[in-house]
């Protein structure tokens, strides 16, 4: 009984043993499941939150450039000028709204404008997952350069700021802009260029295009350019001979510059170097019936470029044909400029108003030139079976009857001018312009993040690398949100992970 007795209390002891072991064993396996568990949990939990914050600065950064597709203009202006342009108190941002608000109802244009006070504010803007706001915009002229800084924070704030330079590009020159109520179009005539339509009243479907996949029309309502300044009779810096000029039905083809003319000026161009003539004529009235006679353009004397100008004061019919020099100096649409004043209730000029005037040229084969008549109607008609004009065209309306232009899909227009043929004294001054696509977008500290308008002191980063190093040295542990390029995006925890990971273990150890 003594032996049988010890011998059932050593198994005991030992079931004992065991049972604390295993115990010990599970509770040990247990833990590390935990543990593990803990971990997986925390990454996950950085997981969600990097996925947050990624989807968070993609919005911020969308959001800001939707405002700016919205408000095209305020790309060409600062950040500091927004509210000004918003509060439209001057002259100057009164001019602008005009182009902001492109056929808006007064309720929609109402609500843009406090968009735009909420938008330049610097305050905090909601959004899904956080909070976003833009502290800063700067446009480089030079570089047709826009800048935006950005920041957001997520609800776990896990914070960003970005600096987001953009490309801005402009609305190529026109072939034709119109400014009045023409419920007519264009008839059947076919544009190679873009048509820009004042009147929101107008339907732009009445306009027909050869490449409707690349051209189009548009409402661009902002203020077109003034005329150049012309007096009484007699312009300054014009000979005499050039002025007053009737042109009433010529026995022969007038040819300009005609024997004896002499420039008003000349300049060289900024691009090929060559010196340009500039011969200047005040039109008092050119009508030419008989389609057999013509005014012919000039665009070379003595081997120099020419540039002609006529400055129209009433209606005017007849051919204009341009003379390009063989094998020698191209012509440029830039070549010859046409501005008509003899609109009644716009710059008028006393005896030289007209009710109603109009332009009405026939083209022989093709014609390039600028003509700027923003008080006429202007048609054309043709004698070729194909005929073109290359240039652009500013016109109250246009005309189809066939008494002055034609209706013809025969008569074709397009555009190849750039901004910068057009005279420095006559100019476009808010020509829209547009985001083009993005540049590299570039981390910033977040701390000390206060709005500021001076872009230029920000240090740029061409690796991420070299940013992160300086940016631990000079900044605690924290969560950062830094993109990798305009399209992608990385998360760098900055070694959290690796600094709770040796906490874990060195508890574990202990």
């Amino acid at each position: 009984m003594t032996i049988f007795s010890k011998k059932s209390s050593s198994e005991k002891g030992q079931l004992l043993v065991f049972v604390l072991l295993f115990g010990v064993a599970f509770i040990g396996l247990s833990m590390a499941m935990i543990l593990s568990n803990l971990k997986e949990y925390k990454i996950v939990n950085q997981e969600i939150n990097r996925q947050q914050g990624e989807t968070l600065t993609e919005n911020a950064v969308t959001y800001a450039q939707t405002f700016f597709n919205d408000n095209r203009l305020l790309l060409l202006f600062p950040l500091e000028s927004f509210e000004e342009i918003a509060a439209g108190e001057t002259s100057k941002s009164q001019m602008i709204q005009q182009g902001l608000r492109r056929c808006q109802s007064d309720e929609d244009w109402q609500r843009q404008l406090e968009e735009m006070k909420s938008y330049t504010s610097g305050d905090w803007l909601s959004i899904e997952m956080g909070k976003w706001r833009m502290t800063d915009y700067q446009y480089d002229p030079q570089k047709k350069v826009g800048t935006i800084i950005v920041e957001s924070e997520t609800e776990k704030n896990i914070k960003s700021r970005l600096k987001v330079p953009m490309n801005i590009e402009f609305y190529s020159v026109p072939v034709l802009h119109l400014l009045g109520l023409d419920t007519d179009g264009t008839g059947n005539l076919r544009f190679l260029g873009d048509i820009w339509v004042k009147n929101c009243q107008v339907d732009l479907n009445k306009f027909f295009f050869n490449n409707p996949n690349k051209n189009f029309s548009i409402y661009m309502t902002f203020p077109e350019p003034e005329l150049p300044e012309l007096g009484f009779g007699t312009v300054s810096g014009i000979p005499e001979q050039q002025q007053n000029i009737i042109i009433n039905n010529p026995p022969s083809d007038i040819v300009f510059p005609r024997p004896g003319d002499v420039p008003s000026n000349a300049y060289t161009d900024s691009e090929t170097g060559e010196e340009v003539l500039v011969f200047s004529y005040v039109i008092k009235s050119l009508n030419i019936t008989n389609n057999s006679r013509k005014i012919i353009l000039r665009n070379e004397l003595n081997g120099k470029r020419v540039k002609i100008i006529f400055y129209l004061v009433k209606s005017a019919r007849g051919s204009i044909v341009n003379q390009c020099s063989n094998g020698g100096i191209p012509c440029k649409p830039a070549d010859f400029f046409l501005f008509a004043y003899g609109a009644d209730g716009g710059l008028t000029l006393g005896e030289f108003d007209e009710s109603n005037p109009q332009i009405c040229l026939r083209i022989n084969s093709y014609l390039n030139g600028v003509i700027v008549a923003p008080g006429y109607q202007v048609g054309l008609n043709r004698n070729g079976v194909q005929v073109q004009f290359d240039g652009f065209i500013i016109a109250d309306t246009w005309d189809t009857s066939g008494s002055c232009g034609s209706n013809s899909p025969s008569i074709r227009l397009k555009s190849t001018l750039e901004w910068s043929d057009f005279p420095g004294d006559w100019e476009y001054e808010l020509i829209p312009p547009m985001i083009a696509g993005n540049r590299n977008w570039q981390p910033l500290p977040v701390s000390g993040s206060e709005r500021t308008s001076e872009l230029s002191d920000y240090e740029e980063y061409d690796e991420l690398t070299n940013y992160l190093r300086k940016f631990k040295s000079e900044q605690p542990p924290t969560y950062e949100l830094l993109p990798s390029n305009a399209s992608s995006f990385h998360f760098q925890y900055r070694n959290i992970m690796k600094e709770e990971e040796e906490e874990e273990e060195e508890e574990t150890n202990n």
